[in-house]
């Protein structure tokens, strides 16, 4: 997915998505510039100036490709056809205006982007073969409690 258009995206984007992407994505791609009118337009940014009616876009991810850059699972809760969210890392609406929402990537953001990523979500037994989960997902209410400003809150949400 962010081989492409889609990655050239998640760099403008910002946040967690820019950080995802940068392993992947070549400057080359980021330099070329938009790649144009989409027929979808939720893959385009629109910025229209109401003075003159010029008219400025850029790539955009649609919600569907934020959620899955970041890891969205849905589980029933075994209440009826209720579904809890839970993820990798905060989605945007989580992330945005938060505590840690510092308007670009900090230190303290690569310091807790390093910790969740370091964690070995997978691990193989190697008697049995099989491939287990030794960390899941963090739910989404507990993305927002931990994002509302403390690094110690942020560290204990994935650990």
């Amino acid at each position: 997915m962010l081989k492409g258009p889609r990655g050239r995206a998640a760099i403008m984007k910002g946040g967690h998505y820019w950080r995802l992407a940068i392993p992947v994505v070549s400057f080359d791609l980021v330099a070329c510039g938009p790649t144009g009118w989409s027929t979808n337009p939720e893959e385009m940014l629109v910025v229209r100036f109401p003075e003159t009616g010029e008219e400025y876009i850029d790539d955009e991810l649609t919600e569907h490709e934020c959620e899955v850059l970041l890891g969205l699972n849905l589980c029933l809760t075994g209440n009826g056809d209720q579904l809890a969210q839970s993820s990798w890392y905060p989605l945007y609406k989580t992330f945005q205006h938060s505590g840690v929402d510092y308007g670009h990537w900090t230190g303290c953001s690569e310091a807790f982007f390093s910790i969740a990523a370091s964690i070995q979500p997978v691990s193989k037994d190697t008697v049995a073969g099989e491939c287990k989960l030794t960390r899941q997902p963090i739910p989404i209410t507990k993305w927002r409690d931990n994002t509302r400003g403390s690094a110690k809150s942020l560290v204990n949400a994935v650990g």
